[in-house]
């Protein structure tokens, strides 16, 4: 999993958020170019990305069209599943709804 925020602060917190035993971190990116050049090297499956920058979704798509991408923000063109929150990202990477909430999407 590829986790992409605006700063270096934001990335550490989503990658916490992001953790889990069933899928493993790959170095984050706080660029369009440098989550891109990720994207190429290690072929994670999900895009975590806290307030994307505009055009990263698009370009994620472009080149891996069937990866799954999670937003921590407001909803985004083109996202599988939009988050309000951190708490919320484990619960979305997984494709399920978060507890009591409705389905993550």
């Amino acid at each position: 999993m590829l986790c992409i925020a605006p700063d270096a602060e934001s990335l550490s917190a989503l990658r916490r958020a992001s953790v889990g035993a069933e899928w493993e971190l790959v170095p984050g990116a706080s660029s369009i170019e440098e989550a891109l050049r990720i994207l190429e090297e290690r072929h994670p499956h999900v895009v975590v990305a806290q307030g994307p920058p505009v055009g990263l979704i698009e370009a994620i798509r472009a080149r891996v069209p069937y990866i799954r991408i999670v937003v921590v923000g407001e909803r985004a063109e083109g996202a599988d599943a939009t988050v309000g929150s951190l708490e919320e990202v484990r619960d979305a990477i997984m494709g399920r709804s978060p507890a009591g909430g409705p389905s993550p999407g």
